[in-house]
């Protein structure tokens, strides 16, 4: 591979910040950016920009462009923040508006759009910021929503199609969703995979794939490698390696050798066809136990496994720790009975219980390690 050097300039492509870019059938290159569309040269030289102009009504809105995609026919879907969805026309250069309405049932659910890929003929998906997940059919034009409760979250950061067509949706703070879809591309329900299934982090930033259709997702925390049809996850953190952790929204690509994800670090390569390989999770031990009369000072108590018996009105304290020998923070939660519910104890690895009714319990604790 060759590293072109970067040639100072005054171009104001260099003073901007980039989001997406695409080339369009005809060669030409766009990015998306902080300060409106540019097309741009293989030097990486801005050869036109497009900003916001209140006075032209067919021109792009105002806010930063985060989303593009080339239609079939030629022209371009823009995505920008806060001001909706513009096509631009391949010829004439010209953009057409699409915004969310509140008086129009099937307009987009919201404005703030934040990610494009193509649906069925005829059809486009959108993710949005703060509005969820929209199916908007083309001709006439027409748009289905999907909010937090299909999703998991309203926030969409990457939409993915595999492989095999099937449709993958990351929001930040909800997980990754595969859309389950009939023959006719109608929505039938949602798939969703979150920390509760083994993902290192529910705000996922953006979706690759590897060659045996294995997914890897980056997130807020670092990565996750799912098998969607096993289930198996294996999770990549600082601790075990992995050189960044910090990632940035929708930036991943791959080609035949390689996967990419953008960080706030740099640019991190895989080379893909790495066997997917879970990692056992670190037990979870009880490191202490005291208890007390009420008002008196804690004191050691002995246990086995068969139990203990606590004297009515004691105060009992448990310390317990996941044995990582990892030096980053451990989330725990605990539960008296099977039939509770978990309560969350945060990355506090102690919980006191007073004046505890008579009767039997069955403490129950359980220890997020660093690998997820």
């Amino acid at each position: 591979a060759r590293l072109d050097a970067v040639v100072e300039t005054e171009d104001p492509l260099y003073t901007s910040g980039v989001i997406d870019m695409e080339q369009t059938r005809d060669g030409q290159l766009w990015a998306a950016t902080t300060q409106g569309l540019f097309n741009f040269n293989e030097r990486g030289l801005s050869t036109g920009q497009e900003a916001h102009e209140p006075e032209n009504p067919d021109g792009l809105g105002e806010g930063y462009v985060y989303a593009l995609l080339e239609d079939r026919a030629g022209g371009l879907w823009v995505g920008v923040g806060g001001s909706g969805l513009f096509h631009r026309s391949g010829e004439a250069g010209t953009f057409r508006r699409y915004v969310h309405d509140v008086s129009e049932a099937n307009s987009l659910s919201g404005d703030f759009i934040t990610s494009l890929l193509h649906g069925m003929p005829g059809y486009l998906w959108v993710g949005t910021r703060s509005n969820g997940l929209n199916r908007c059919r083309l001709s006439p034009w027409s748009c289905e929503a999907f909010d937090a409760e299909d999703l998991g979250h309203f926030h969409v950061t990457d939409l993915y199609r595999d492989q095999r067509g099937r449709l993958w949706v990351a929001t930040d703070g909800g997980g990754v969703s595969q859309v389950m879809q009939d023959g006719t591309g109608q929505v039938t329900g949602f798939r969703n995979w979150s920390v509760e299934d083994g993902l290192l982090n529910d705000g996922i930033m953006a979706i690759a794939e590897d060659r045996d259709g294995t997914l890897w997702f980056s997130t807020r925390h670092g990565l996750s490698h799912l098998d969607p049809d096993s289930g198996v996850v294996a999770n990549h953190v600082s601790a075990s390696g992995l050189q960044v952790s910090h990632f940035n929204t929708g930036a991943a690509d791959a080609d035949d050798e390689f996967i990419y994800f953008g960080s706030v670090e740099g640019l991190l390569v895989i080379e893909k066809g790495g066997p997917l390989r879970a990692r056992p999770p670190a037990p979870v031990s009880l490191t202490s136990i005291e208890h007390a009369d009420r008002g008196e000072q804690m004191e050691p108590m002995a246990w086995s496994s068969e139990g203990l018996a606590v004297p009515y009105g004691d105060v009992l304290s448990l310390e317990f720790a996941v044995l990582d020998f990892s030096e980053t923070p451990h989330d725990y939660i605990y539960r008296l009975k099977e039939d509770d519910a978990w309560i969350d104890l945060g990355p506090r690895r102690q919980v006191t219980f007073y004046g505890l009714a008579p009767g039997s319990y069955q403490f129950e604790v359980r220890g997020r390690d660093a690998f997820g």
